[in-house]
Parts: C-alpha cells; structure tokens; sequence
C-alpha cells in the first residue's frame, strides 16, 4: 500500500508498506508566490519550483526524462518518453470525498488516490490504489503526482 503524508506547510513523504520511498523537502521563501521542492530518493532526484500556478522542474535525475506539458487549475499532464501522464484532481474534494484525484497513463486509468482520513490536523494522508501492477508506471506516476502535489497544504 503506498501512503503520501502532505504536512501543512511541511514536506511530502511518500510511504510504500511502511517504507519511505521518496521525500520532498519544500520551502516558501515567498508565501503565496514562491515554493521550491528537492525530491530525494536516496539522493536528490529534482528540484521543482511552484509560483502562480506554475510549475517548473529545475533539475531531474530520474530514471527517464520528465517534461510538464500541460497544467491547469485541476489536472496536469507529464511526458515520459513515448507515455503521457495525467493527474487530475477532485475540486469538489470538499464536498465529495470518494475520490481526491486519479492519474492516468495514456489515458488509461491506472490509479486512484483517496484521502486516508476525512480530517486530520496534521496535513493531508492520500492513500494511492493502483488497479494493476506495473513498477515503471508506478514509479513516474508517484514521481509525477509528487510534483503536481507540491502545492497543495501550503496555507
């Protein structure tokens, strides 16, 4: 099972069976406008900025090349290589619970993210459920939803 802690204002952890598997150290040296993120695996992978609902990827050193194509208020979409994946998210999150977001590959469905508890005051706990086993898919999909992710609890 693979659990993504989003501590408000905080880092993101990424969990696989009670193992953490990638980390992201964010900081806002400009509240609102400016959010850098370092992504770690046992190294540093990328750096990724967020300002005015854009993000950026600085550096990467992941397994394959990932380019942010298209981002909107409720989704964005990443290329790797031949694949497209697209996470989008709820906005009626507030309101309808069963589902926070969903990341697809190639526009096929290939998971579902869920929050893990409806309130909790320490961040935000997703839950992420991949319909089928597939490393390589699970690992850019995690990589991408962290960095769509680096927005979000930051007020």
């Amino acid at each position: 099972m693979i659990i993504i802690n989003i501590q408000n204002k905080g880092d993101i952890t990424v969990y696989k069976d009670d193992e953490i598997i990638l980390f992201m150290k964010r900081n806002t040296p400009i509240p609102f406008f400016k959010t850098i993120g370092e992504i770690y695996s046992d190294e540093k992978i990328a750096k990724i900025t967020y300002g005015f609902l854009k993000k950026d990827i600085q550096f990467q050193n992941f397994k394959s090349f990932i380019e942010i194509k298209n981002q909107k208020l409720f989704a964005a979409e990443f290329y790797i290589g031949n694949d497209i994946i697209t996470v989008t998210k709820n906005p009626f999150v507030l309101f309808n619970r069963s589902f926070f977001c969903k990341i697809y590959s190639n526009l096929e469905l290939i998971a579902n993210v869920s929050l893990k508890k409806k309130l909790d005051t320490n961040g935000i706990n997703l839950k992420v459920e991949y319909l089928k086993e597939d490393e390589t898919i699970e690992y850019n999909s995690l990589i991408c939803l962290l960095i769509y992710s680096i927005e979000f609890n930051l007020a």
